[in-house]
């Protein structure tokens, strides 16, 4: 049987790229990261802001 790998994707608003910001082996762990990167971003002014 594979193992899932859960991917995390982001969205850099003003170059309008795709990224991988990490692989992880289990789901909670993605969207512990994802809420991370959410975080780290709301500096930044809104329509600039990465998305994850």
């Amino acid at each position: 049987m594979q193992q899932k790998i859960y991917r995390v994707w982001g969205e850099d608003t003003f170059a309008h790229e795709t990224f991988v910001v990490a692989s992880y082996a289990n789901k909670e762990a993605a969207e512990a990261k994802v809420m991370e990167c959410r975080n780290s971003v709301l500096d930044q002014p809104e329509e600039l802001r990465d998305t994850f």
